[in-house]
């Protein structure tokens, strides 16, 4: 996908997520729950820990945004 077509990808809501959706970590009190700014979907901190700049398209400026792990690396190796 190229960075000029790259968009948010779905908001899953929080209501509808249990647990982590990479690591199946359950959330509670002491485990919050973590939107990727990316991809949409709900993780815990460990699984979404990373910031980075996402394209223009996504309409979020030049500040670093939460997103997963996965679409941290999907970032760094230059996909969008």
């Amino acid at each position: 996908q190229s960075e000029a077509s790259a968009t948010l990808g779905v908001w899953i809501p929080d209501d509808a997520v249990r647990q982590c959706t990479r690591c199946q970590a359950g959330f509670s009190l002491m485990r919050r729950k973590h939107h990727c700014r990316r991809c949409g979907h709900v993780f815990c901190d460990k699984c979404s820990s990373n910031t980075a700049v996402l394209p223009a398209s996504f309409g979020l400026g030049q500040t670093p945004q939460r997103v997963c792990n996965g679409c941290f690396t999907l970032l760094q190796s230059g996909e969008t």
